[in-house]
């Protein structure tokens, strides 16, 4: 997306919801040679569609998907996985 250019993808739950969400791409019906000709195709007939996901893309890149935005969602996963790990109290008191 950061060099904005429109996403063709197969099939995918999660990846066609995103391209859905951000209007950033388009699903291909299968990986065939046929289909994905035909959607390659389609996509690039549609010039005003492209710009339209290419400024998408550029956008959900600066706004959404950048290594800023996802480092801070790595180190939250972290500490909450590291949080549900630890004991609630840990004993400080080693020596009796």
């Amino acid at each position: 997306m950061m060099a904005g250019l429109p996403i063709l993808s197969a099939k995918l739950d999660a990846i066609a919801e995103l391209l859905e969400a951000y209007d950033v791409g388009r699903v291909a019906a299968s990986l065939t040679p046929e289909d994905l000709s035909a959607a390659i195709n389609a996509m690039f007939a549609d010039t005003a569609a492209l710009a339209r996901m290419r400024e998408n893309a550029l956008e959900a890149a600066r706004q959404e998907f950048h290594w800023e935005r996802e480092g801070q969602k790595l180190v939250q996963l972290y500490q909450s996985i590291l949080t549900k790990s630890l004991p609630s109290e840990v004993s400080t008191n080693s020596g009796e």
